[in-house]
Parts: structure tokens; sequence; C-alpha cells
């Protein structure tokens, strides 16, 4: 399922970012765990700018989940 980015819920974006303890997550742009993202869904969007850095397309869609 496709989702409008604008739409992503921080429930959603937490089963997909690396989290660390109870309140940290990851933040893709950088490596030091000591500038950490206070939520899933900051931590999503570092991790969407990685990618753009990477292959130049901005993420506009997000799939959320997958059913075949």
């Amino acid at each position: 399922m496709a989702k409008d980015f604008r739409e992503v819920k921080e429930i959603e974006a937490k089963h997909y970012v690396q989290k660390y303890g109870d309140y940290a997550f990851r933040n893709y742009l950088r490596e030091d765990k000591k500038d950490l993202k206070e939520s899933g869904l900051q931590s999503l969007i570092t991790a969407l700018q990685a990618l753009y850095k990477l292959n130049g397309y901005p993420a506009k869609y997000i799939i959320i989940e997958g059913r075949y």
C-alpha cells in the first residue's frame, strides 16, 4: 500500500527506523549517535533524505505495508 508521506503516522514510522533506548531514534544522515532524533517520523525523514542524496529521487509516497 503506497501512502502519501504527509499521511504517515508516528506509530507507523516507528516500525521502520532504528530505535536507541526509549525515546531516541537514528539520524540516518549522521553516523554519530550523539545526534539522534526524538521521534520515529523525524528519523524516517532523515532516512528518506539519505536515499535522496544517494539516488536523487524525492520520496512523495512510501510503502507502509505490502500485500501479495
